[in-house]
């Protein structure tokens, strides 16, 4: 293969379109200086995709483009180079390989511009130019392509720099960075070692402080299960006596029932006889009406005896309660003669006050006018002082102002500089992602022309392979999302922090933003930023939460102890913590539960409350038994004993203790955590999906590795080929996206990083004004010093202090005089409600004497009726004394039979009560059998026979209490932790174990690395130098040259050095020689890497320029010799160089635009 052509349009001094065709062999491409000659390799250079526009001779890519004669640059540029592939060395079916390059500029911008590649008008991209030139070793950054200058910085170089040289050619950069990785593993190792044995000094004391603690609690929860066979057995016992009590209450209820039954047959008998009788008396009734009238006399005196009984049992109670009034009376003029007592004292304590108030009130007076008199006489000093002292003040103002400013500015440059690392580390993640696709893609293309089959292991592979790439797909593109959307809350988490902060919101703000960068572990947040509930309920939250909702909550004592040292530390106030493993809730007290049960109330807030689970203590801590009311109506009705809140947030303590009023505004957004905390665990994500990314990474090269094994014994089919075409898409694809925002990220990299430094100019500037504001007070304050002289100042200073002190006095007086106002006030209302009291009780008693005087005159005038008819029931009864003895007797008979059932129904009523009390002792010695039965149920206790009494059980379970308090507090936790802990010990110390042996594995691929770079380095020295003493001896017709190394044993500690001389001549450093011999020993050097690894095609820019014409023959016979191997292409002035070229191309310029023309030489004209 050779170069066949190359076409230009607009490319640098080539403004219209030019084609220059080659032919194999050595071209020669001369014409005058400034002509463009070597416009054509940079053309070539261009095409071929050389990394550095420097090495084309242009700042950036868009000088390359022509400008016609007025100076206008044209749109765009167009170059390609045509290759003549009839040998396929290039891996393309096709007998011409044209590779065109073509760069637009934007319409908008000429700044911008687009680039764009083609492969025989095919379009393709950068990479595969890469491909296809590598696979012929064209290398547009190599040495088969020397540049002006060339020669001069060979010559030029120090030796260390030309040893760099074979270095490169020899690919010891790969070993170079293998050794590198194995110093970073080593260091990496090295840090875990430190980490691990770190752990394991802790975890070692931590351990055998649980095991301690283990044994204790193993023997606590042995007594305690003591404790608890104990109680199951007096639970059985107990049980056993309550279903022997049920038995006896079912018996007595049998037998009650039977008795009340036999009760019920007699009083039936009963009325039954008392009807026959009564039957008896109405006959003699109708008989007789004088015993009518009788009885009618004997029911009235009847009726009268039991009205008698009632007004006399009414006049007793009223004497009763004329005696509580009196008692009451005595108790009220007792407390009345108190009350006058305190109110007296009080009256005469507030005299005394008022009278030393007035008394200090003339002092401050006297001592106001002598402040004043003393100012007078210094009037202008004192004004120019006074005027000092409010510029003092102003500028203190101003400097507080300023500060406040820096403070905002400071939270606005923390919240950037936090996004630009994040957009660094997102850079630095995309361009290792996007290095790893390309290395994907050339390893996909590898395998698709490998063509051979691989078996079923081969395709398990390959799934395998697949799987992964789609994990981490996914993985990359759920890191994308939380990186918008970090980027997204750092945005608006910088504007919430622009507001200054204060109190314990700044030491919040403090403690979350360590949490976020990792310096704090554990830490969950506020407690008012983990919990919920309706909005409705705010106000009732915050104030019955009130300065427990900002406490921190941590996961253990641990994180609190550490983040309690850091806010002491940074000097960042206070912070309460709740840490998560030993906060003790505050449950409900019993008088709670039951007004939460109320249906005035709206239940227990706690209830209202929505947190995680493993947040129940901290909310009942901060909330404990408050009961929610609608409102202070309600609230006042059931207070008493309870914390009460109501939905407007008034709060009353269980001591009836009441606040109220308007709560204050948040100091900041809640939001503001909330974000804080989201931030945090978003990041904590990404570290983790970075984490995992990595340890497929590595599981990809694993398997990736395998394949190629796999390769390279056996193909693959045309079904894993179309696959695997299927995944190049899918990488290229990926690739395009990744690119795309990568420039996007540098884009915003480069607007963020502005604004970092508009910030820091900002602060500068406020920190500027700050140190004038702070020059200017200390020139003030001197000046004050001199306004008034020292004594004058000082009575000043002391008369002032001491009116300051009596004011002071004078302030404490008034306090003291209100709150005796406030005494006086509260006693004389004490006194006005006592006399008031006490008069409405002494109307009560005349009242109820009143009553009482009423009372007896009804009941002497109801005595005497009862006399009179007394009487007339004697006369009565004397008359019918014969006639009704048989009624007398009936009636007797009859008043028999109604006392008898009267009592049978009493003791009917007693037995049916009894029943009563019966059941209800039934209901509840079956409701404890339930209980009973149920606490067996849960906690599984199984029935055992014990000889012990209750008593000794009872002491026994006492004993054991007490030896548990004793032992108390146990960490029952270390069973569980010990084991764990225990179990991360042994993995540490196997992890340590690895660690040491990964530590030796890579000292010894170090050694084994640095020995093959050392062999591989001496084989490329001994071949370069080979060549190098040829070409030499050739150019110089027989002078000698060689290459030495400054180090032999040790060459990567030492140089390369250059020997050469004419012949004839002493041999000497290449520093020594004369200017052609340096040129001619450069050369050769350059020749001599190109002979060690040949390329197709070589370009020569001016490398005779300081030869002499001998010498610059010899080049040419040279380049022609090595032209029946290779294309040499060389740009020469030189006719001695020129003439033993194949062909000549000449470059001349004319109306700002280069123009070429070729000449074949014929056979004959070519010198032998």
């Amino acid at each position: 293969m050779f170069l066949k052509k190359i076409e230009m349009e607009n490319f640098k001094s080539f403004g219209k379109k030019t084609e220059i065709e080659f032919r194999g062999g050595y071209t020669s491409v001369t014409g005058p200086n400034a002509s463009g000659k070597s416009n054509i390799g940079d053309a070539l250079l261009f095409v071929l995709g050389t990394k550095s526009n420097k090495s084309l001779r242009a700042q950036k890519l868009t000088d390359l483009i022509h400008r016609n004669p007025s100076g206008k640059q044209s749109s765009y540029l167009r170059a390609s180079v045509t290759f003549d592939n009839s040998d396929r060395t290039i891996p393309l079916d096709s007998n011409e390989v044209t590779f065109t390059r073509v760069v637009k500029l934007s319409e908008s911008n000429d700044q911008d511009f687009s680039s764009y590649y083609y492969i025989n008008d095919d379009r393709a991209r950068l990479q595969d130019f890469e491909y296809l030139l590598e696979k012929v070793k064209i290398f547009a950054d190599g040495y088969n392509f020397v540049r002006q200058g060339d020669i001069t910085r060979i010559i030029e170089m120090t030796p260390l720099e030309r040893r760099g040289i074979l270095e490169e050619v020899g690919g010891i950069s790969s070993y170079n960075n293998e050794i590198e990785k194995a110093d970073e593993e080593k260091d990496k190792t090295k840090e875990n070692m430190v980490t691990v044995q770190a752990l394991i000094s802790e975890l070692s004391g931590r351990v055998e402080l649980l095991s301690k603690e283990k044994e204790q609690a193993e023997t606590y929860l042995s007594k305690k299960k003591e404790i608890d066979l104990a109680e199951s057995i007096l639970i059985f016992r107990k049980k056993r006596e309550i279903e022997n009590e049920i038995e006896t209450i079912k018996e007595q209820n049998e037998k009650i029932n039977g008795e009340i039954e036999s009760t019920e047959n007699r009083i039936k008998e009963l009325l039954s006889k008392n009807e026959e009788l009564e039957a008896k008396l109405n006959l003699l009734k109708t008989d007789n009406k004088e015993l009518e009238e009788f009885e009618k006399i004997k029911s009235d005196l009847d009726s009268r005896k039991i009205e008698y009984s009632k007004m006399d049992m009414e006049r007793e109670n009223i004497q009763g309660k004329i005696s509580q009034i009196k008692h009451d009376i005595s108790d009220l003029s007792e407390k009345k003669k108190k009350v006058e007592s305190e109110l007296k004292k009080a009256e005469d304590s507030l005299s005394t006050l008022v009278n030393n108030a007035k008394s200090k009130k003339d002092k401050l007076k006297e001592l106001e006018l002598s402040i004043q008199d003393m100012e007078n006489k210094s009037t202008t000093s004192m004004d120019r002082y006074e005027q000092i002292s409010k510029r003092i003040s102003a500028l203190s103002e101003e400097k507080e102002k300023k500060l406040k400013e820096i403070a905002v500015e400071n939270s606005k440059l923390s919240s950037l500089e936090t996004k630009n690392s994040s957009i660094t580390e997102e850079i630095s993640s995309i361009e290792e992602e996007i290095g790893n696709i390309e290395f994907s893609i050339k390893d996909t293309d590898w395998r698709i022309k490998s063509g051979k089959k691989v078996g079923s292991q081969g395709g398990d592979l390959n799934k395998e392979y697949l799987d992964i790439k789609k994990r981490m797909d996914e993985l990359r593109r759920e890191e994308e999302e939380l990186t918008s959307e970090i980027e997204a809350l750092e945005g608006e988490l910088g504007k919430m922090q622009g507001v200054k902060l204060s109190g314990v919101w700044e030491s919040i703000n403090f403690i979350n933003s360590e949490s976020s960068k990792g310096s704090l572990k554990g830490v969950k947040g506020t407690v008012d930023s983990l919990i919920s509930y309706p909005k409705e309920y705010d106000k009732a939250v915050r104030a019955a939460g009130g300065g427990r909702l900002l406490s921190v909550v941590v996961e253990d004592d641990k994180c609190a102890q550490e983040a309690i040292e850091l806010l002491k530390k940074k000097g960042k106030g206070r912070v309460t913590f709740l840490p998560l493993n030993k906060i003790i809730p505050l449950r409900p007290k019993g008088k709670a539960i039951m007004l939460s049960q109320d249906s005035r109330t709206m239940g227990l807030l706690s209830d209202k409350i929505k947190a995680d689970s493993s947040l129940e203590n901290i909310v009942s801590y901060v909330f404990s038994d408050t009961i929610l009311l609608s409102d202070m109506n309600i609230a006042r009705e059931v207070m008493g004993g309870v914390r009460l809140v109501t939905l407007d947030g008034d709060l009353i303590d269980p001591s009836n203790a009441m606040t109220g009023g308007t709560l204050p505004k948040r100091e900041i957004s809640k939001d503001l955590e909330t974000i804080a905390n989201k931030l945090s665990s978003l990041k904590t994500r990404r570290v983790e999906i970075r984490a995992l990314l990595s340890n497929l990474e590595s599981d990809l090269r694993a398997v990736t590795e395998k394949i190629n094994k796999l390769h390279a014994e056996a193909g693959k089919g045309e079904g894993e080929a179309n696959q695997l075409n299927e995944r190049r898409k899918e990488l290229e694809d990926q690739l395009r996206k990744k690119r795309g925002i990568l420039e996007e990220k540098k884009k915003l990299m480069e607007i963020v990083s502005r604004d970092i430094g508009n910030e820091k100019k900002i602060i500068d500037d406020l920190t500027s004004k700050i140190k004038s504001f702070d020059e200017e007070n200390i020139k003030l304050n001197a000046e004050k010093e001199k306004v008034l002289d020292k004594k004058t100042r000082e009575e000043i200073r002391v008369l002032k202090q001491k009116y300051a002190d009596a004011k002071n006095e004078v302030e404490n007086d008034e306090a003291r005089i209100n709150e005796h106002r406030i005494l006086v006030s509260s006693l004389m209302a004490n006194q006005n409600n006592t006399e008031e009291t006490l008069k409405s009780r002494q109307e009560e008693l005349q009242a109820g004497k009143n009553e009482l005087d009423n009372l007896q005159r009804n009941l002497d005038k109801l005595k005497k009726d009862l006399e009179v008819v007394t009487s007339l029931f004697k006369e009565k009864e004397i008359k019918l004394k014969d006639k009704g003895n048989e009624a007398e007797k009936i009636s007797n008979e009859k008043y028999k039979i109604r006392s008898e059932i009267d009592a049978k129904n009493t003791v009917k009523k007693t037995k049916l009560d009894f029943l009563l009390s019966l059941k209800s002792k039934l209901d509840d010695a079956m409701a404890k059998l339930g209980d009973l039965d149920k606490t067996i149920s849960e906690r599984k206790l199984e029935f055992r026979e014990d000889q012990r009494s209750a008593d000794d059980i009872k002491k026994d379970i006492a004993v054991l209490e007490n030896q548990l308090h004793q032992m108390e507090p146990v960490n029952l936790k270390s069973i569980n932790d010990y084991g764990e802990e225990k179990a991360r010990l042994d993995e540490l110390l196997e992890k340590k174990e690895k660690l040491e042996g990964e530590m030796n594995r890579l000292d010894e691929l170090e050694k084994r690395l640095e020995e093959q770079k050392k062999v591989i380095f001496l084989e490329v020295f001994e071949a370069v130098n080979k060549n190098f003493i040829n070409i030499y001896k050739e150019l110089t017709d027989g002078g000698e040259g060689y290459l030495l190394l400054e180090n032999v044993t040790n060459p990567f500690e030492g140089g390369l050095v250059i020997k050469a001389s004419s012949r004839g001549k002493k041999i000497d450093n290449i520093a020594s020689l004369s200017g052609g011999e340096k040129s001619l020993a450069a050369l050769s050097f350059i020749i001599a890497i190109q002979n060690y690894d040949p390329s197709p095609i070589y370009f020569m820019d001016e490398v005779d320029m300081f030869l002499d014409g001998v010498n610059a023959e010899n080049v040419g016979r040279l380049f022609r010799r090595g032209s029946e191997n290779a294309q040499i292409i060389a740009v020469t002035l030189r006719k001695a160089t020129m003439k033993y070229a194949n062909q000549v191309i000449g470059v001349t310029f004319q109306d700002k635009n280069s123009t070429v023309f070729t000449k074949e030489l014929a056979p004959q004209e070519v010198v032998s």
